[in-house]
């Protein structure tokens, strides 16, 4: 008889928990959640001015080409001469620069850019320009895509009844469960925190 009353009590206590778990009162628990968000954006930014396509000194001897470079009156061995530099300091000496476009060069300045119309001269092992005809130019725009990273506070606030909340600290604050992706991309559930996976939630 007293076995009887044992398990018959047992049974009652397991029903009230079983209520009080899954079936009962409500409660609200809120979670605050830090994570990093990246956000893609596209920069402008100024292309470099390079000479590098002027090395084939033979094959350049005698053409006509246009370029973009800068001007310099550089100083050398105590004598001033006239010079196309890149943003390497590449130089390519100027020759017979006409009267008319002698003010461009400062003496121990750089200007430009310059738009410059020209023929290639080998003299040895250089190059030299016999200029033709010098423009203001201006440098080619490249666009490049960032990627800036923020991190951002998130605050989750949901109802749950205890059994829900026992489930729920194997999982998420938006219900996703431990170990999978969240429906907000490219958040993933580690550790019953929402954190940025790009490479299994991506």
């Amino acid at each position: 008889m007293e076995k009887r009353y044992l398990y018959l009590g047992l049974i009652i206590v397991a029903v009230i928990m079983y209520y009080n778990l899954f079936i009962g009162e409500q409660f609200e628990y809120t979670e605050n959640v830090s994570i990093i968000a990246k956000e893609k954006y596209n920069q402008s930014t100024a292309k470099l001015v390079s000479f590098d396509k002027f090395s084939d000194i033979d094959k350049l001897h005698g053409r006509l080409v246009n370029f973009l470079g800068f001007l310099e009156y550089r100083l050398v061995d105590s004598t001033y001469i006239r010079f196309l530099v890149d943003d390497f300091d590449n130089q390519i000496e100027v020759k017979d620069v006409k009267e008319t476009d002698l003010y461009l060069f400062e003496k121990g300045e750089i200007t430009g850019p310059f738009n410059i119309t020209g023929i290639f001269i080998k003299d040895y092992d250089r190059l030299v320009a016999d200029l033709m005809e010098i423009n203001v130019g201006e440098r080619k725009e490249v666009l490049n895509e960032r990627v800036l990273s923020k991190e951002k506070n998130i605050t989750n606030t949901s109802e749950h009844n205890l059994g829900g909340f026992f489930v729920r600290e194997f999982g998420c604050s938006d219900g996703t469960p431990l170990g999978e992706c969240s429906e907000t991309k490219p958040l993933y559930c580690s550790g019953s925190i929402l954190v940025e996976n790009g490479e299994e939630c991506g």
